[in-house]
Formats: structure tokens, sequence, C-alpha cells
């Protein structure tokens, strides 16, 4: 990601969740944070759902929670990833979380 953008960013997250291709998927985070685009909400949100996808609802959330502006992409994959690992009291707290942060 040295040289590309944050779109070419996001789309190798996507990819990388889709095929539940964690290792490359870190290797992805990492070159992220070193690139001028480390603090892009729009790739954040990409890579909260790249964790949450490999079943990795706690990276997940640290990423989620350096999000400034939580948009609906980012709510969805984080309450998805707590609920796909089965951990529900989690999922409703942002469930109901939600609301009140986009409708506010």
């Amino acid at each position: 990601m040295h040289a590309g953008s944050q779109t070419a960013g996001g789309s190798l997250v996507k990819a990388c969740g889709s095929l539940g291709a964690i290792k490359q998927g870190k290797q992805v985070h990492g070159n992220f944070l070193v690139s001028p685009y480390f603090d892009d909400d729009v790739v954040k949100s990409s890579l909260v759902d790249m964790y949450a996808k490999c079943g990795l609802p706690d990276d997940s959330r640290l990423v989620f929670d350096s999000i400034k502006l939580k948009n609906t992409a980012s709510w969805t994959a984080i309450i998805y990833g707590y609920a796909r690992k089965g951990r529900k009291e989690e999922a409703l707290e942002l469930f109901l979380r939600v609301h009140l942060n986009l409708f506010a």
C-alpha cells in the first residue's frame, strides 16, 4: 500500500476477509498503519469487517474503537463479528448503541 491509495487498500482488505486470509490481511493492515492513509475511516471499516469475517472479534473491536466517524458498515461488521463467535451480550450491547450513534 505504499504507492497505492486507500481504495486499493480497502479492496485488498475486503479480499482477505472474503477469503479468510488473515495472515495476508494482517500484512495489509501493517502496511496501512505506516501509510499516509493510516487514519482513514473507510479502510478501518474494511479492517473491522475483515477481522470479523476471519473470526477475530477482539481485533475487529480494536480497529472499530479507533474509527472517529463510525458508519453503518462498521457497526454492522462489529455486531456480526461478535454474533458469529456466539458473543451475544457484546453483540446486543453494540446493537442497542448503534441507534444512539447513527441517528442521534
